[in-house]
């Protein structure tokens, strides 16, 4: 049984350490667009619990594309990974920090319902979410 768990998790991580390098090579070739900012998404969330130092690379890179676009998803997004980045570095009041900004940036924007749980959820808020 040991044997076969081993097996599982040895697949797994490499396939994720595929999907990685698959995105970076995407990054590359990517436009300058809110495509871009996604795929930066994408990248820094993948980083999250093995190298918080890389997620902050990528969610910056695309934090800062985003404002450039004005592009109000990709901006909340790139504020729950860089939350998400410093919890996972032990850097407590910098991730509640980012959780404040992004429900403050929820208010001001006319939040989604995933940046708004975000928020809430990285505050440890109780929080209900009306799904239509």
């Amino acid at each position: 049984m040991k044997a076969y768990l081993f097996l599982f998790f040895s697949i797994f991580f490499c396939l994720q350490a595929h999907a990685q390098d698959d995105l970076l090579i995407q990054l590359t070739i990517a436009k300058e667009d809110t495509n871009k900012v996604l795929l930066l998404d994408k990248i820094s969330d993948s980083w999250t619990l093995k190298n918080p130092d890389s997620t902050f690379k990528y969610a910056r890179l695309g934090l800062e594309l985003a404002k450039n676009l004005k592009f109000t998803k990709g901006i909340g997004l790139h504020k729950i990974n860089l939350g998400h980045a410093a919890w996972e570095a032990g850097d407590y009041p910098t991730a509640l920090k980012f959780a404040y900004d992004l429900l403050e940036y929820n208010n001001m924007y006319g939040y989604s319902e995933y940046l708004f749980f975000n928020s809430y959820r990285d505050l440890g808020l109780p929080g209900s979410i009306k799904m239509d």
